[in-house]
Order: structure tokens, then C-alpha cells, then sequence
């Protein structure tokens, strides 16, 4: 969204994290532990996309 243009493996990785969860809960394993590690993977990514823009631009 910030950069207007959403790209096809933008949509992907949003999709793939989005289904690691639901995945989980479907077949019944760990469903807690794959919604941490999906949640850890977002926060980290928002902060080092972060990072990476100030630092290019």
C-alpha cells in the first residue's frame, strides 16, 4: 500500500503467512505455535522494511 503498486509476490507472501495459521488449525498442530512465528516474521519484517526505506531513500 505504501508504495501504490502492489506486486504479484507482494500478494504471495502475504497470502502464504496468511494460510500457515489457518493451515495449522486445520490439521490440528500447534496452531498457537505457527500463529507466533507468523506474528514474530510480520513485526520483524514491518521494522526491517522500515529500516531498509530510510536507508534507500
Amino acid at each position: 500500500m505504501l508504495l501504490r503498486s502492489p506486486s504479484k509476490a507482494a500478494n504471495t507472501i502475504i497470502i502464504m503467512s496468511a494460510m500457515t495459521s489457518i493451515l495449522a488449525e486445520s490439521f490440528d498442530k500447534e496452531k498457537e505455535y505457527a500463529t507466533l512465528i507468523v506474528s514474530a516474521t510480520t513485526l520483524l519484517s514491518l521494522i526491517t522494511f522500515t529500516i531498509l526505506l530510510k536507508i534507500l531513500l
